[in-house]
């Protein structure tokens, strides 16, 4: 999860041109929700808020990044 974190903290929407970049932030990504979706249910809650956060976040960068990961996460449907 941390990979996938300070992966959208270096995407500058203005000069980020590279979609295997994009790709490789998607599957940290949905690694991340894998990872987060092993743990017990009472650890999950803090993960899951980042998860969410970061995944809000996807709309600023483009290449349909926002879009791939909320199909990510509502596949993982770790917040119900």
């Amino acid at each position: 999860m941390l990979e996938a974190a300070r992966g959208r903290r270096c995407a500058n929407p203005g000069s980020m041109e590279d979609e295997s970049y994009f790709a490789a932030l998607i599957r940290m990504y949905g690694r991340s929700l894998e990872f987060v979706s092993n743990l017990p249910a009472a650890e999950r809650t803090t993960y899951l808020e980042r998860l969410d956060k970061l995944r809000s976040r996807g709309r600023k960068v483009g290449w349909e990044v926002e879009e791939e990961l909320n199909s990510l996460w509502y596949a993982a449907a770790l917040d119900e």
